[in-house]
């Protein structure tokens, strides 16, 4: 008895153990590309290092890009504050932009340290190339003052969504 390959493609989608994901994928053809989507869908960066392999995975395999829907940062600020340069947020617009496949919709930031005024000088335009990006959901952000979230907020150009809770500036303007 044969089932038909949408009522598989749900069963792969209640699946949520990575390596499960990664054994469907291998199991045949027609499982391999809604594996794929639900182990690409959503990227989690919490350490610098984890950017720095998404970077290597999306040069290595751009097959995969169009997968990603979400990227997902929560990265500790205290490196964010002490080398802005090398934080996640400073250097995900580059990466992403540079990959020309991948077309997140959704950013997602948590327990984060946002310093644009610290990052590169051309870190804002950067952001502005990220065309896709539609949503953005900040949790538990701290920007140095309210001008930083107005600059980022006007260069993402489709944003059509805004979700924030307890945010917070150092100082105001």
């Amino acid at each position: 008895m044969h089932l038909p390959i949408e009522l598989w493609e749900l069963v792969i989608d209640f699946l949520d153990d990575e390596q499960t994901l990664k054994t469907t994928s291998l199991v045949c053809k027609a499982w391999l590309s809604r594996s794929r989507l639900n182990l690409f869908r959503t990227i989690e960066l919490c350490l610098p290092r984890h950017l720095d392999y998404f970077q290597t995975l999306l040069l290595d395999s751009p097959h995969l890009a169009p997968y990603l829907e979400t990227v997902d940062v929560s990265e500790n600020s205290l490196i964010a504050l002490f080398r802005p340069a090398r934080a996640i947020l400073a250097r995900l617009p580059h990466v992403i932009s540079s990959s020309t496949p991948a077309q997140p919709r959704r950013l997602a930031v948590h327990n984060q340290l946002w310093l644009p005024t610290r990052y590169h000088p051309d870190y804002l335009d950067s952001l502005s190339r990220l065309t896709s990006l539609t949503c953005l959901d900040i949790f538990d952000v701290t920007f140095t003052t309210v001008a930083d979230i107005s600059n980022i907020l006007r260069a993402l150009p489709r944003l059509t969504s805004l979700s924030a809770k307890h945010l917070d500036c150092q100082r105001q303007l």
